[in-house]
């Protein structure tokens, strides 16, 4: 779930800036070369038996045929590798080795990681696709190598001097770029802020790769990728994808700011990023280069407990790992709102819609910049500040409308606005301040917040829209033609306004 609150952060932004007129393009980076492919690769090929001899990858996908999902066998194997390094050191040595094949591509071992990133990819995308994430375009790392993006932008690093090579010290045969203090004595012995690109075993860190990528993105690289088509989304909108064997396209890149969805661990090697265009001479584009930063996903003691994990009783929350094999998967999240939610409700389809709502509103309510504390039953509420109240608003508005038919706009006329009234079209009236505030902070929070004090709102004119009156009348049943069709003309307004508030946030 981690990656869901990236993913759905990213989303909700996306749908934000596209609704305050921005041109916008959805990229999902795929590290098919970075060390977790690594070292799921290794752990398929070479911890158990049978290991790989370079002729029989037949047997070895053989290993993950069961009942389980890919993705779901590869987090169980993937936490079993972290622990086979320990106290199998020659796995160590295999991993440096699967790293060199994969960034060197032509060879079969690259092949399989390729294959097994694909898989994942696929895994990935469908459960995100039951949360209406949707992309416009995959960027896959292995293509950067393939491509010659790497060599270019190590080329052009080199040239400037933005680099430089360490012949001695911590980062002796590295490939480095001079950062904070550089050399300091520590506690724990003599350590560098500087930031390596290459390491001294030749593998090239994944901040070497962003740095490639965040100039292809600018369109300042001077290499693009090749483009295919990758399938059709849940939604029906198509996703294109980069691809080695793939066609000359000029829709990608070339943007004029870059907004980096990352979580908030990596602002260091962000800032190395958009320094290094800085060097390179890219002012503009390190200056409108940014990085969402956002606060990581931790369990609650509870939520730990119910996973069977030990818990730390003198912590308020406690961390997730993959490499532990310690987390909650997304698919299984939604598993389970949907059953609970399945208690009260028939129909397939509206479970699929409030399951999504639920975690949509759980993932976008708190911002950006606040740890996220997962907990069971906080994430299943169904009432109250909760997706799925706000979508009962929705739907109990267009229920009234159905009820009603056509309103008569030109009969509108009220003599008095009521207390319930004034307070609904007061709120509807913020939208366009909302949506230009979640705009400017680039988080969903304050659209999330926006529909929960609009149903609210909508609510209390709903049950209550005349206080003063002796007795409450259905809005389709008032006889006054003025009246009745301003209070229609006003569910009508909330269920639209309440339509692209939950739209903004991808619900």
């Amino acid at each position: 779930i981690g990656h869901l609150r990236n993913s759905i952060i990213g989303d909700s932004v996306v749908r934000i800036l596209r609704k305050t007129g921005n041109r916008v393009q959805a990229c999902n980076y795929i590290d098919d070369t970075g060390v977790q492919v690594a070292d799921v690769v290794v752990a398929m090929l070479y911890m158990d038996e049978p290991v790989y001899d370079g002729t029989n990858l037949d047997a070895i996908w053989s290993k993950a045929e069961g009942p389980q999902s890919f993705d779901y066998w590869c987090w169980d194997i993937y936490s079993r590798i972290s622990a086979a390094y320990e106290s199998r050191p020659e796995l160590k040595e295999k991993r440096v080795e699967v790293l060199h094949m994969v960034e060197s591509q032509d060879n079969p071992v690259a092949a399989f990681a390729k294959e097994v990133a694909s898989r994942i990819v696929r895994c990935h995308l469908a459960t995100v696709g039951r949360l209406n994430v949707r992309y416009d375009l995959l960027n896959w790392e292995s293509d950067i190598f393939l491509r010659g993006f790497w060599k270019t932008a190590f080329e052009k690093l080199q040239s400037t001097g933005a680099v430089e090579y360490e012949t001695e010290g911590p980062n002796k045969g590295c490939w480095v770029v001079r950062y904070g203090s550089g050399i300091v004595e520590t506690g724990e012995g003599v350590k560098s802020e500087d930031k390596i690109l290459v390491r001294s075993n030749g593998i090239v860190t994944y901040t070497g790769k962003d740095i490639a990528y965040q100039m292809w993105k600018f369109g300042v690289l001077g290499k693009d990728f090749l483009y295919g088509e990758w399938g059709v989304q849940p939604d029906g909108s198509p996703l294109a994808t980069t691809s080695p064997d793939g066609a000359v396209c000029d829709r990608w890149g070339r943007a004029d700011e870059v907004i980096n969805v990352i979580d908030c661990r990596q602002s260091y090697t962000q800032q190395i990023v958009y320094e290094c265009l800085d060097k390179l001479g890219y002012k503009k584009e390190a200056a409108n280069s940014v990085h969402l930063g956002y606060e990581v996903v931790v369990l609650s003691n509870s939520a730990a407990e119910a996973l069977g994990v030990e818990t730390d009783k003198d912590a308020q929350v406690q961390a997730m790992s993959g490499r532990k094999g310690l987390g909650v998967k997304g698919d299984d999240l939604i598993d389970i709102i949907r059953n609970k939610i399945g208690e009260k409700v028939a129909d397939p389809r509206s479970l699929d819609i409030l399951a999504c709502a639920a975690v949509r509103y759980f993932m976008s309510r708190t911002t950006n910049g606040k740890m996220l504390v997962f907990d069971f039953e906080e994430a299943l509420k169904t009432t109250g500040d909760s997706g799925i109240y706000c979508e009962y608003a929705h739907a109990r508005a267009a229920s009234v409308l159905n009820k009603a038919g056509a309103i008569d706009l030109s009969r509108i006329s009220t003599g008095r606005v009521t207390d319930t009234e004034k307070a609904l079209l007061f709120k509807l009236a913020e939208y366009p301040r909302v949506l230009e505030k979640a705009a400017a902070e680039l988080s969903p929070a304050p659209m999330a917040r926006y529909a929960f004090d609009l149903a609210g709102a909508f609510t209390g004119f709903y049950e209550n829209p005349d206080p003063e009156a002796e007795k409450r009348v259905a809005f389709i049943n008032i006889e006054d033609e003025g009246l009745r069709s301003f209070r229609l003309a006003l569910v009508a307004a909330f269920k639209q306004v309440m339509k692209n508030t939950l739209d903004s946030i991808g619900i």
